[in-house]
């Protein structure tokens, strides 16, 4: 969960840009949305449990207007989510991902980099997380300093940029989603990553949690492996497997 100096920020950045007024409206918006439907079924993004387990910062969402980067660069970025513990473990399930510890994974859009602990918890070789936002970064590189502190050195970094422009290592790799962009940037970044593909053919999984864009990869470079939802149907996702420099009979 947020620490409480997070909160104290995260209410003083918010009452900086909107004022006393803007700031009542988020609040009430944040309350109902808390107290609804649609609430109880994301109630894990503020569900405790991992930070205090791993005295980290990953829990919360943090709404674009909270993000600092330039406003063009925000346009088409989508608010942060936390990943579910048990959702991430799902998903490698479906993906088929039989030995990690010979894979690279990427996660576009990182936010805190609770995603990165999953996948070296998990056993991949090396985790490398892309985000846009300037204070979801330094929250990220920050919680992987805790663990190192506590002796938990991780193989994992976190870069600010834009996955649009991201130089993809020329390894096999898995690359997470959790709905981090909009369709048409969405587009750019599969464009960026059939570029790295047609340059270097290799193995590359796409594990699309929150599948928002599919038709992004419907072109003939892709195939979707496994499509579905994991406890109700607004948590749907897709899995695709690359298709660039792989023989008709692979």
């Amino acid at each position: 969960m947020m620490s409480a100096s997070s909160r104290m920020k995260r209410a003083r950045r918010a009452w900086q840009r909107h004022g006393a007024l803007g700031f009542c409206r988020l609040a009430l918006r944040n309350l109902t949305l808390l107290l609804s439907r649609q609430g109880a079924r994301h109630r894990y993004v503020n569900d405790p449990a991992f930070d205090r387990k791993y005295g980290v910062d990953t829990g919360g969402a943090v709404e674009i207007d909270e993000m600092t980067a330039p406003a063009w660069e925000k346009e088409g970025a989508v608010p942060y989510e936390p990943t579910p513990p048990e959702m991430f473990e799902f998903l490698l399930d479906r993906a088929e991902i039989a030995d990690p510890g010979d894979l690279l994974f990427v996660d576009l859009g990182s936010g805190k980099g609770r995603t990165l602990i999953l996948a070296c918890l998990a056993g991949f070789r090396r985790a490398e997380g892309v985000e846009l936002g300037e204070e979801l970064h330094a929250t990220a590189a920050d919680n992987l300093d805790r663990l190192a502190k506590v002796g938990r050195r991780l193989n994992a970094v976190s870069i600010r940029g834009d996955a649009r422009s991201y130089q993809f290592p020329r390894e096999p790799t898995v690359c997470f989603l959790n709905n981090p962009f909009s369709a048409d940037v969405l587009a750019g970044v599969v464009r960026n990553i059939e570029r790295s593909l047609r340059d270097r053919p290799r193995d590359f999984t796409v594990i699309y949690y929150h599948s928002n864009h599919e038709e992004v990869f419907g072109g003939s470079s892709w195939e979707r492996i496994d499509h579905g939802f994991w406890n109700d149907r607004s948590h749907h996702y897709a899995i695709y497997r690359s298709k660039i420099g792989r023989t008709a009979d692979e």
